[in-house]
Parts: structure tokens; C-alpha cells; sequence
């Protein structure tokens, strides 16, 4: 896995959410989007760990991150 594939790391991840403890898949999450900020499904996947650990405004701000641009077309 070259260090920067973005689908290999969402992959564990999400490997880990079924055989893993979320603090590490909490990590791989994170360590795509610092080095993609734009990558939508694991902002999804961030926002829906925060709501469940209680933290409304870091899942606020990942729910956000999840929506596509706006489309500035006619």
C-alpha cells in the first residue's frame, strides 16, 4: 500500500469497525482526511463516530465536510 492510497486506508477502516477498537479505526479515518481534507465518506464516517461518542460539534463540522460543493452552475 503506497502511503497515500486513500481507498486502502478507508478499507481498513472500515475493516476495523467490525474487528477492530474504534480508537484505531478513529485514527485511519483521520489519517485520511489530513492528507485529503475533501474525501467525503470518511468526513461521513467521522461525523457518525462523533455523534455516537457524544461529540455534537465534532460531528457537526464532519457532517458538513461530507457535503458536496455546492453547485455553482445556471
Amino acid at each position: 500500500m503506497k502511503n497515500d492510497d486513500l481507498e486502502a486506508r478507508f478499507e481498513i477502516a472500515e475493516l476495523l469497525r467490525e474487528y477492530g477498537e474504534p480508537k484505531d479505526r478513529l485514527l485511519w479515518l483521520r489519517s485520511i482526511v489530513a492528507l485529503d481534507p475533501s474525501y467525503q465518506p470518511a468526513h461521513r464516517e467521522l461525523a457518525k463516530y462523533y455523534a455516537e461518542s457524544g461529540n455534537a460539534e465534532e460531528s457537526a463540522k464532519h457532517s458538513n465536510l461530507a457535503q458536496p460543493p455546492p453547485d455553482d452552475g445556471p
